[in-house]
């Protein structure tokens, strides 16, 4: 657990814009965590200190894991405000802003991400003139606020279908994965430390363990490589390599969250591996801890709204009790039923 926290601690405090500059993000429209009832038209970040001349600020936005087009961001006369147009309305779902300021030889100053939600979806355009599109005279019209127009990548801060890719489908597979080989593995444990001591001496127990293990280490790195590939806007194969999972730290809580997924779902080998160390009183400290911790982490994977620390704890309460639930029937389904004498049935 000590681990756990330091770990915790070292990720929150990475931050390459306190390394490399003072300026910061003072404001941000929408705010983090808000609930507009429609679409906002416009970006705006508020910065501490003006942008210099080649400073290179850039706005990209999600809504429900596809990519938002957006024109380019613009600096005011002060050098302190930048905004970005949306170019279309957005629909109703929560949306992510990745925003971030480099100097002229592309290193970042600031960087980081904020999320708000909308509630209703944009209106559609209506006339009162009928279907042949022409107005009549002292026929009124509705318009949308905004005007719909193809984006084109040339101008706009987010990449084209081609190059950008499809993950949104990937990250949710591989969260999934995930997130039953975790809680299996949990519940699993949990209900050998409590009603089921003998269980460690089954072969049968140790391999459910390691292929529990086996789908949660698969379904994380899928998860990861998503993750890095939407946040980066680079293709599936590019993100495939490590170091560009390292950007998740940039990502806010969910990209901390699943860098810290991996760590301990590789530390929870120590106890799939040898399923007694949970009841072996030398190692139940670790055979708890681990799981423990990776449940907690797997928590972080959407914190956000005004009370993120609420929705942290609500998550992990909601993690361990759908843990202990799905993981202890997983067991006894196909671990405890095929013990060999009615002991284990009981």
């Amino acid at each position: 657990m000590v681990g756990f926290a330091a770990a915790l601690a070292v990720l929150a405090g990475a931050s390459p814009s306190a390394a490399q500059d003072t300026n910061s993000l003072r404001e941000i429209d929408p705010a983090n965590g808000a609930e507009l009832e429609e679409s906002p038209t416009v970006i705006t970040l508020s910065f501490n200190q003006e942008i210099r001349d080649d400073d290179i600020p850039t706005v990209d936005l999600s809504c429900g894991g596809q990519p938002q087009a957006t024109g380019l961001p613009e600096v005011d006369n002060d050098g302190i405000v930048v905004t970005a147009t949306v170019t279309n309305p957005l629909p109703a779902t929560s949306c992510l802003i990745a925003y971030s300021l480099r100097d002229g030889l592309g290193n970042n100053l600031v960087i980081g991400t904020s999320s708000f939600r909308v509630l209703n979806d944009p209106p559609s355009t209506t006339a009162a003139a009928g279907d042949t599109g022409a107005t009549e005279p002292g026929a009124t019209t509705t318009v949308d606020p905004f005007i719909r127009q193809e984006a084109n990548p040339a101008t706009t801060g987010t990449l084209d279908a081609e190059s950008q890719g499809s993950t949104g489908g990937a990250i949710w597979f591989g969260r999934l994965l995930s997130t039953i080989g975790i809680l299996v593995i949990f519940g699993g444990l949990a209900i050998i430390s409590v009603g089921w001591p003998e269980g460690p001496e089954y072969l049968v127990t140790v391999r459910y363990f390691r292929l529990a293990w086996a789908i949660a280490l698969i379904g994380t790195v899928i998860y990861l490589i998503a993750f890095a590939a939407d946040f980066n806007d680079s293709s599936f194969g590019t993100a495939m390599s490590p170091s560009s999972w390292l950007d998740l730290k940039d990502a806010g809580w969910a990209g901390r969250g699943a860098l810290l997924r991996l760590v301990f779902v590789i530390a929870c080998w120590y106890v799939v591996s040898r399923p007694e160390h949970i009841i072996d009183p030398a190692t139940a400290m670790w055979g708890w801890g681990i799981p423990l911790a990776t449940v907690a982490v797997t928590a972080l994977t959407r914190v956000e709204g005004p009370w993120p620390a609420l929705g942290y704890l609500v998550n992990v309460a909601h993690l361990l009790a759908a843990g202990v639930w799905v993981g202890g029937a997983a067991l006894v389904s196909r671990v405890v039923l095929a013990g060999p004498g009615e002991d284990d049935l009981v």
